[in-house]
């Protein structure tokens, strides 16, 4: 092995300056190469590495990693983004099903305003839930764990499908409100403990891929109700079963599935102190019995922050303010992101889409053509950042499509001005939208999910995760009660409002936005504490160098 040179073994390893993680990454055949890395890097012999044991063995597929994805993607984030884009395909129906419940029952139809206003609410009644979901997820998952939290989250999926189930049959529209306010909590509990669960039980090496699985399958469910809707449950008497089938089958198979799962070992180690059961979790998710590099990590994780208890949002907004300085910049970071996916105008392409395809004088059929295609492009980026994240980082993932939805929103103002003096100008801004459509789900909206649960420490991130999603669906609300007059009153210029926000968030994250590729969450976590370096920890500093005074996080110490 001597004859290999550095050049040839420094290309396999992203963790050079902690040799020992190379165990967690899916090396293979490189291992032995890896030994002669880490004995140039560590000053040692690769005979002392921890890993000796397991460095000439290819170690096992790693089945519980697999299953436990598959359990909490499958059976949570397709039902998030099914939920969230059902609601337009069966829209005339329920309409037509509200206006005939309401004069069985009082015997009048509704007037138009409170016809209109009563359909804006079953869609806005979702994010209201979603925004309590989002509040109240950090304080299941500290307190039932990851898995015990998602488990628990199924009882609020079935409940919303029963509410909205029945209400056809019992003939009470307000049922359908009822079920999806519950419907909202469920998708803001899971869209803050799916990535969190994801971030936490993935290896650092693969931890980009795996965290954008949520919002990979989150664009499956979006597809997968437009075409469920378009060409199958598509009849007048069948958006119950539109609503309710799918997001009810998705619940049983996670309540059949995860309780096989373990829960996070970070949870483990950190919240519940319980050292043995976090190392066999991480056995089986690793499928190895060589986890000593991750629980040292762990250990060294939770020095650091043993004063730090588990905290709620407010807690948390405190130390911000008061205490923690160096978490400022974290929380800044974490919110601008769920507000560029807000922001980046695609609510309400999805919203007028079908107005768009109209003005182009397309047919309905060639109308559900359309959004299908534009469906599959959200899957199709969302696919693409997946294989490149962990390759080019997270940050030119966020900056670049940033400024390409700058352009989209720019093209799609310019293209609505002027489409009646031209035919081809309408199918221009049909391929705006496609673009914007490609570019956030290829970049800024799938990195959220990941970026968030990356750049916080243990105790902090749900509480942390909870304001973020908290930001993300009051912004989604309130696009969605106002852009209606923020149109009427500008016009087909509303586009600019999002152009403009787009360009500003893009020069944000580029001045502003930290790499977190190949990075552990300790050596996140220091970046921001080394960034942020307070006046009493420079002084406290200098007593070490001057006094010989030794600091740990809770207490002072002689040498």
């Amino acid at each position: 092995m001597e004859d290999i040179k550095e050049s040839e073994v420094t290309e396999f390893l992203p963790h050079r300056k902690d040799a020992l993680q190379v165990q967690n990454a899916p090396f293979g055949k490189n291992a032995k190469r890896l030994a002669i890395l880490a004995k140039k890097e560590l000053g040692g012999s690769s005979s002392d590495l921890a890993y000796k044991k397991d460095i000439d063995r290819k170690k096992g597929f790693p089945i519980w990693l697999v299953l436990c994805t598959l359990s909490s993607t499958v059976g949570a984030s397709t039902q998030f983004g099914y939920n969230t884009g059902v609601i337009t395909v069966p829209a005339q129906y329920m309409r037509a099903f509200y206006n005939e419940s309401h004069n069985d029952r009082r015997g009048s139809y509704m007037n138009p305003d409170a016809h209109t206003w009563l359909w804006a609410s079953t869609v806005s009644v979702y994010c209201i839930g979603a925004l309590f979901g989002a509040l109240t997820a950090g304080f299941f998952s500290n307190k039932l764990g990851r898995r015990g939290s998602l488990l628990f989250s199924n009882v609020f999926s079935i409940v919303a499908c029963v509410f909205i189930g029945i209400s056809k049959f019992v003939n009470i529209y307000e049922l359908v409100l009822v079920g999806r306010v519950i419907s909202g909590y469920h998708s803001g509990l899971i869209n803050s403990l799916v990535p969190l669960y994801m971030a936490e039980i993935a290896p650092t090496a693969l931890r980009g891929f795996i965290g954008l699985l949520h919002p990979l399958l989150m664009c499956l469910g979006i597809l997968g109700a437009q075409v469920i809707g378009f060409y199958m449950f598509n009849g007048e008497h069948e958006w119950p079963v539109l609503l309710c089938l799918p997001p009810f089958l998705a619940s049983v198979f996670q309540l059949v599935t995860l309780p096989f799962c373990p829960e996070s070992p970070r949870w483990l180690y950190m919240n519940r102190k319980d050292s043995d059961g976090a190392k066999r979790a991480l056995v089986r998710f690793r499928n190895s019995k060589n986890v000593d590099t991750e629980m040292k990590q762990m250990e060294e994780e939770y020095e650091k922050e043993s004063c730090e208890e588990r905290m709620g949002v407010g807690r948390l907004l405190y130390m911000v303010v008061f205490e923690k300085p160096h978490w400022r910049k974290p929380l800044l970071i974490s919110c601008t992101l769920c507000l560029g996916l807000q922001m980046s105008g695609i609510m309400m392409v999805w919203f007028y889409i079908t107005d768009i395809f109209k003005q182009a004088n397309l047919s309905d059929s060639q109308i559900a053509v359309g959004t299908i295609i534009l469906g599959s492009l959200n899957v199709l980026g969302t696919l693409i950042s997946s294989v490149l994240i962990d390759r080019l980082g997270r940050r030119p993932l966020t900056i670049v499509p940033s400024f390409i939805l700058t352009v989209s929103c720019v093209g799609i103002t310019l293209c609505t001005r002027y489409q009646s003096q031209s035919e081809w100008l309408q199918w221009m801004c049909i391929g705006f939208i496609a673009v914007l459509v490609l570019a956030l789900s290829g970049g800024p909206g799938p990195m959220v999910y990941v970026i968030v649960s990356e750049i916080w420490p243990q105790a902090p991130r749900p509480a942390a995760m909870s304001i973020s999603y908290i930001v993300n669906w009051s912004t989604n609300f309130s696009i969605g009660m106002f852009f209606p007059f923020l149109r009427n009153l500008f016009g087909e210029f509303v586009f600019l409002l999002f152009a403009a926000t787009m360009f500003i968030l893009g020069m944000f994250y580029f001045f502003k936005l930290p790499e977190t590729k190949n990075k552990t969450f300790d050596e996140i976590a220091d970046f921001f504490r080394k960034e942020k370096q307070t006046f009493y920890e420079r002084e406290g500093q200098n007593h070490i160098n001057n006094h010989g005074l030794k600091y740990s996080n809770c207490n002072v110490s002689e040498v």
